[in-house]
């Protein structure tokens, strides 16, 4: 039960403490006991300024006054609980002598001293040097790693935190460094969670370049564990100890084999063939050491010589340029060292020359001695240019007999060769430039090419077309290859004749077109600026065209579909150059067979000579006589004429008159 004493404490205590309002204290009688003070209490509690709810649990604390030692010991008190541990001493008494200190220390409050950076919390009621704890400073904090406190600590806090990556790696793990010794890293795998350039070392294996050890192979020294964890090594050649190189002669039967690098190796060999028989191994030879002879065998050859295993020789390798044995017709020799019995060029015998491939005969053309010379509108040759005569050409291609091939002064100008894909009729295909080098039927060609009478063939065309004073339209052809081959051989002596007839040099217009044809299809020309002088080319293409004309000497006829000089029978003896002669019948070599005879002329057998005209004579010398002009003769050209009796009266004039006893011959006036 609540005294009077209790009650007035406690309702000043809920009021004090806001839990209930004065007027609610007042309205509430002491006689109408504790029942009527919870009721009130409940009600203020759970009003909506309160923010509680019916739902929410009220449950009032047990009170215990000083004074109450026997209640506040063991006893009931309250509302009706039971409660116990009450400060009262034994049988209810209350401690009445203890002092304040040891009343705040019994109480909770046993704190005097602070750490450093700590500050007292809680003092004891009854005596302030007594308090409840130590608490750090507003904004002090802790610490975590990799941050660690600075300055004063207070308790495990501190006032700020600083970084220290090292230290947080280094309590993480005391072996965490960055820095590792030459041939090792900081391990990515093993690696320090605050700073990744901190971790455990681990090596990069330099030099241990083999993961799994190759057959004939022994691992050299012990394995490295690289960063991966993966086992590495290094090698070396398995020396097969117990085991040897049997050579060339193997493993005897049944032995035991042990590969050493590439090399297999057997515990047993077969026995000494005794191939060895030099003590030393020849030059340029290369040698192989028998061990169970001890001595050499060849084996092969150094480096530049080709090994002959059936024959234990050794030929030199040529390059290559030795392709030519030099041997056959036309043929004197190598030029130059051999190799294997080759060369890289051949010397040739007299009437050949080399061609660059091979020995070729000179052609037709270049045995005569008039190479170079001057070729003249009256077909004539001389050494150089003469008074008189108009030079048409330079021999290019000189007959022993006298005759040969003349080149014009002067390029046409630049044609096709033309036909293009047209086989011509009759007309030598060659398998080879050197083979066609002996082409000099430049007439015969040309004719077989003007036989289609198709202008296509421009080159053709534009030489026959072609005239000079003394030659005529038809009389110039196409040089076929062997006449231009000889330009190359000739080219200081040909040059020289076109500088003395005002010609042009060679080189000025050096690619020019000839009529011999490949059976490619290409046809020839020549470059007198190149080796040999000839080549092949695409007829489709425009290149110089130079005509040549054939020419023979007195006593012989040129053939143009042979490209030849035909002698001339005895019957051709007649140059019908004479007076009063004119040639007749067919001709050879400028001469024929007769001559026509013009009037007052007679063939006498041998030449036309004046008519005789016997009893006919000159008009002056009719001295008695009249003339008779009706009865006359043609000597030569000169008219003769017959006299007859002077008929006319004396000292008459004009023909047949009488003067001074002769006949007047000439119209003459008689004078007396």
């Amino acid at each position: 039960m609540l005294n009077t004493h209790k009650y007035a404490v406690l309702t000043a205590m809920l009021s004090a403490a806001g839990l209930l309002p004065m007027s609610a204290m007042a309205d509430i009688s002491f006689t109408e006991g504790g029942e009527r003070l919870i009721n009130t209490l409940h009600t203020h509690l759970y009003s909506p300024a309160s923010g509680l709810s019916s739902s929410d649990e009220i449950k009032l604390a047990a009170v215990c006054f000083i004074s109450d030692t026997k209640n506040c010991s063991d006893g009931m008190f309250g509302y009706g609980e039971e409660v116990s541990g009450g400060n009262g001493g034994s049988g209810g008494v209350p401690d009445y002598d203890l002092n304040d200190a040891e009343r705040c220390r019994k109480e909770g409050y046993g704190l005097t001293s602070c750490a450093a950076g700590e500050t007292p919390e809680g003092f004891c009621i009854y005596n302030s040097n007594y308090f409840a704890r130590c608490v750090c400073p507003s904004g002090y904090k802790t610490c975590e790693p990799p941050y660690y406190g600075v300055g004063t600590a207070c308790g495990d806090k501190y006032a700020s935190c600083e970084e220290d990556t090292e230290r947080a790696c280094k309590e993480l793990d005391s072996e965490f460094t960055d820095t590792c010794q030459t041939g090792w890293k900081v391990d990515p795998n093993n690696a320090c969670e605050y700073d990744p350039t901190y971790g455990k070392c681990c090596n990069l294996c330099e030099g241990y370049d083999y993961t799994t050890i190759p057959e004939g192979y022994i691992a050299d020294g012990a394995a490295c564990v690289d960063c991966n964890g993966t086992s590495k090594y290094k090698i070396k050649i398995n020396p097969c100890d117990g085991f040897q190189d049997c050579g060339i002669m193997g493993g005897d039967t049944g032995a035991t084999t042990c590969m050493s690098g590439s090399q297999i190796k057997y515990d047993n060999c077969k026995p000494c063939p005794n191939l060895g028989i030099l003590s030393s191994c020849p030059s340029p030879f290369t040698c192989t050491y028998e061990e169970c002879s001890n001595r050499y065998y060849k084996s092969g050859c150094q480096s530049g010589y080709d090994w002959n295993a059936t024959a234990q020789t050794c030929t030199p390798q040529c390059s290559s340029g030795y392709q030519y044995t030099c041997t056959g017709t036309g043929y004197s020799g190598g030029s130059g060292t051999a190799c294997n019995g080759l060369y890289e060029a051949c010397t040739c015998s007299s009437g050949y020359y080399w061609s660059g491939e091979s020995c070729v005969k000179y052609n037709d053309c270049m045995r005569g001695s008039q190479i170079g010379h001057v070729l003249n509108s009256d077909m004539t040759v001389t050494p150089t240019k003469q008074s008189g005569k108009t030079p048409i050409g330079v021999v290019v291609c000189s007959y022993e007999n006298g005759g040969g091939q003349a080149l014009a002064l002067n390029s046409l100008g630049s044609y096709e060769w033309g036909g293009y894909g047209t086989d011509i009729p009759g007309l030598t295909y060659y398998d080879s430039v050197a083979a066609a080098s002996q082409d000099v039927a430049s007439c015969e060609n040309s004719k077989k090419i003007m036989a289609l009478g198709d202008n296509r063939y421009q080159a053709a065309w534009a030489t026959n077309e072609y005239s000079t004073e003394g030659t005529s339209v038809g009389d110039w052809c196409l040089p076929a290859a062997g006449i231009l081959n000889s330009l190359f051989f000739t080219y200081s002596s040909i040059n020289y004749g076109l500088s003395q007839a005002g010609g042009t040099r060679l080189e000025d217009r050096p690619r020019l077109w000839s009529s011999s044809k490949l059976r490619s299809g290409n046809a020839l020309y020549s470059n007198v600026l190149y080796d040999y002088g000839l080549d092949d080319f695409s007829p489709g293409f425009s290149l110089d065209v130079r005509p040549v004309i054939g020419f023979c000497q007195s006593g012989y006829e040129y053939d143009k579909t042979t490209d030849t000089c035909k002698a001339c029978s005895s019957s051709y003896q007649y140059t019908c150059t004479g007076s009063g002669e004119s040639p007749s019948g067919d001709s050879c070599g400028g001469k024929y067979t007769a001559c026509s005879c013009a009037s007052g002329y007679s063939w006498s057998g041998s030449a036309c000579e004046a008519n005789s005209c016997p009893g006919y004579s000159w008009s002056f010398y009719c001295k008695s006589d009249a003339i008779d002009y009706d009865d006359w003769c043609l000597s030569g050209s000169s008219t003769l004429y017959r006299c007859s009796a002077c008929n006319g009266p004396e000292a008459g004039f004009g023909e047949g008159q009488m003067c001074h006893g002769e006949c007047i011959a000439y119209n003459d006036i008689c004078f007396y």
